[in-house]
Formats: structure tokens, C-alpha cells, sequence
């Protein structure tokens, strides 16, 4: 959770416990539940493209990186590190990642289920945590993945699940089982009450 981690003060214990698997960011797996038909045609999507998976986590790994550094990072270097550790042609996904941050500071993305400007709410939030591991058992089935960012605005908690989807329409109802999990989790373990939405970073807009 890096320097986000050091300032938890919900539950933190609970939610790295010795069965949570941390998975592919913004990705979550379960037991016997079926996907949806249209989060099926959404995979089938994205695995037509090769890179989308790989596109995803350093899309994840910005945005965990700008919001646990409190927005201190140079973007730059940052990017640069990024191709790096996935091991990525920076020639070919440096500027992409540059444009994301950039477009990140300068409004956001237009999203149809809410606000477009989000980092300066994380940046500003009373709390905000990266990158939490969970696992919950409901419905007879295991759920478990990684919330991409919960944040406390005003007293009030919401959980966002970056997305980086080819076809950015109506991502909370493809998405709505993931998101209901999330939502669960986050009340079975810390007794608190939190809105869920998805948030479409849109690589092909760039």
C-alpha cells in the first residue's frame, strides 16, 4: 500500500488478513457466480486487444502512485519508472501515461455516472487508501480481488474502480456484481456505509 498504507486507519488489519488475494488491479475473481453476458462480450473485447491488460495495471499503478504520493511526483520520472518496472517500450506507452496524468490534472474524464474531476477530491480527501486486497464470502461464493481506491469526503466514504475499457458505456451495470462486492466487503469489515462507482479512464479518447 506504500506511503497510502501508512496513513490507514480502517480496519487495516482485517483487510491484509492471510486470505485475501491481491489480483490484477481493478480485476475480481469469485466461485461459482457466472459473468454477465455483457461482461463477457467486454472481455472478449479487451482480449482484442493484446495489450489491454498490460495498459490497465500501469494505468492502475499511475493513479496509485500520484494518489499515495500525495501528488508530489514529477510526471516524467514517474512514467518513466512505470514502463520500467512492467518492463513496457517506453517509447511506445511513456506518452500515453504522461497524457493520462496529465488529462487526470486538468479535469478528468467525462464520466456519464458522476463527477469527471476525481484526483483533486483524492488529493484532498480526510482519508484515502490504495490498492486494499479483500476477500468475502457471500452467496456462496468466494469473492476476492483489490479495491482500486476508497476515499472519505465530508464523512463519507465511496469506493472507485478505475477502468481502462475499450467501450467505456455503462460500466457500473456490466460491472455491478464487482461493485456490490466491494461495496459488502468494505461494510462486513469496517461497519461503515460507502457509495461504489466505476471511473472510465479512456486510453483511446488520447
Amino acid at each position: 500500500m506504500r506511503q497510502c498504507a501508512e496513513r490507514l486507519s480502517l480496519a487495516d488489519a482485517v483487510f491484509r488478513a492471510p486470505r485475501c488475494v491481491p489480483m490484477t488491479p481493478s480485476r475480481i475473481r469469485h466461485g461459482v457466480r457466472p459473468v454477465s453476458r455483457q461482461q463477457d462480450a467486454e472481455t472478449l473485447r479487451e482480449k482484442a486487444r493484446p495489450d489491454a491488460n498490460l495498459v490497465g495495471s500501469m494505468v492502475h499503478k499511475l493513479m496509485e502512485s500520484i494518489v499515495s504520493s500525495g501528488g508530489s511526483v514529477e510526471p516524467h520520472a514517474l512514467c518513466q519508472d512505470i514502463c520500467r518496472e512492467f518492463e513496457a517500450d517506453a517509447a511506445k506507452y511513456q506518452p500515453m501515461l504522461e497524457r493520462v496524468y496529465a488529462k487526470m490534472y486538468s479535469g478528468g474524464y467525462p464520466q456519464s455516472n458522476g463527477e469527471s474531476d476525481l484526483l483533486p477530491k483524492l488529493l484532498h480527501a480526510e482519508e484515502v487508501h490504495c490498492e486494499l486486497p479483500f476477500s468475502l464470502y457471500q452467496e456462496n461464493a468466494l469473492w476476492y480481488g483489490v479495491i482500486d481506491v476508497i476515499y472519505r469526503e465530508n464523512g463519507r466514504w465511496h469506493i472507485v474502480d478505475y477502468k481502462t475499457n475499450a467501450d467505456g458505456e455503462e460500466l457500473d451495470t456490466v460491472y455491478a456484481g464487482q461493485l456490490l462486492a466491494y461495496q459488502n466487503a468494505f461494510y462486513k469489515l469496517t461497519g461503515e456505509q460507502a457509495d461504489v462507482r466505476t471511473y472510465h479512464i479512456d486510453i483511446q479518447q488520447m
